[in-house]
């Protein structure tokens, strides 16, 4: 890596060819365009692009799965001699991994292969970037174009259990906070980061309503609203009561500086209460926003009102996720609706 003063840099951008020029990110500058671009320094450049665009998470997301894909090809393999034979070896060695959750913020690594959906992540982030790096004239031909997605199964969203829902909400009650934030989670659907990033500000308990910062533009650019009822507002009322003072964030951590909760805080809070109650299948936040969606959709609510409260921006990832029904709630449906009828 070479370093360059401002005027240097400036001289850069003027002068050379584009091909020839340097980027920066951080402190470190490497060279844009042209087909001998390293893998490692494209990686670089397509992240830094995102910065201030897209959220801290969904940056983080792409840089885990790519960082991989350069460990295995190579950082200084010149981006125009990868091949889609270099990426599907690639998805091989991924599909023969033999544990999973190595290096999660939150879960321990354990055995097993990963599953289809997690491979398919790892396609989809090698074909945005390479996508990416075309429509940037950093790269003339698409090695990604064939690189093929692992087919998935389309699979309910059931959600967290009736039962074991029960239990979580019941033993959470000793502690006004946690029963305050299931409370929240399983009225709303919201995700976990809406949850962790509440403000006071945002927060409308009067009207039953909040704007919650989950995802999006920049990480806060895309709020939107959600509602709750009257015993989340008792809940929020509890915790409120005796919640320490000071700070701007609805749900405070229990450190000692009394900031906010974060993602991971979040997480680490549903499996306590999980784990304390004893709850027998999935119990994580994501489980119980599936579990709110799925009711809604099991008593007729529109797909389209869904896919708004669950701030879903394309109504079929709410068709696939929750207009494909159980076998047993399709034939609870096929005897209510059928039950009557002569078929003689």
């Amino acid at each position: 890596m070479m370093y360059l003063s401002k005027v240097a840099e400036l001289a850069l951008y003027t002068a050379i060819p584009i091909g020839d020029r340097y980027d920066r990110f951080g402190e470190n500058f490497f060279r844009l365009g042209g087909q001998n671009m390293t893998l490692a320094d494209a990686i670089t450049t397509f992240l830094s692009s995102m910065k201030g665009v897209k959220s801290p998470a969904t940056t983080k997301w792409y840089q885990d799965r790519l960082k991989l894909l350069e460990k295995f090809i190579g950082p200084k393999t010149p981006i125009k001699n990868i091949t889609v034979h270099h990426l599907r070896n690639w998805r091989a060695s991924l599909s023969d991994r033999k544990t999973r959750y190595e290096n999660h913020p939150t879960r321990s690594a354990e055995s097993g292969g990963l599953s289809r959906d997690t491979l398919h992540g790892y396609v989809r982030s090698t074909r945005r970037f390479f996508a990416w790096l075309v429509e940037e004239n950093l790269l003339s031909n698409n090695p990604a174009k064939r690189f093929e997605f692992p087919p998935t199964q389309k699979r309910p969203k059931a959600g967290i259990s009736d039962r074991d829902r029960k239990l979580m909400l019941e033993i959470s009650k000793e502690v006004p906070r946690d029963y305050a934030i299931l409370m929240f989670a399983g009225d709303t659907g919201c995700r976990a980061a809406g949850i962790a990033g509440l403000q006071f500000k945002d927060l409308d308990i009067d009207r039953g309503r909040a704007t919650v910062f989950e995802k999006g533009n920049g990480g806060n650019g895309k709020g939107r609203i959600v509602y709750f009822l009257s015993e989340t507002k008792v809940a929020l009322r509890a915790w409120l009561s005796v919640r320490p003072e000071g700070g701007e964030f609805v749900f405070t951590s229990s450190r000692k500086d009394g900031g906010g909760l974060t993602v991971s805080g979040v997480y680490e809070l549903f499996k306590r209460v999980a784990i304390e109650s004893k709850a027998r299948g999935k119990w994580s936040p994501h489980q119980w926003r599936h579990w709110r969606a799925r009711k809604w959709a099991e008593r007729g609510m529109n797909l389209g009102i869904i896919a708004q409260l669950m701030g879903h921006t394309d109504i079929k990832v709410t068709s696939e996720y929750y207009g494909v029904f159980a076998d047993a709630d399709l034939q609870n449906a096929h005897e209510r609706y059928s039950h009557g009828d002569s078929l003689q």
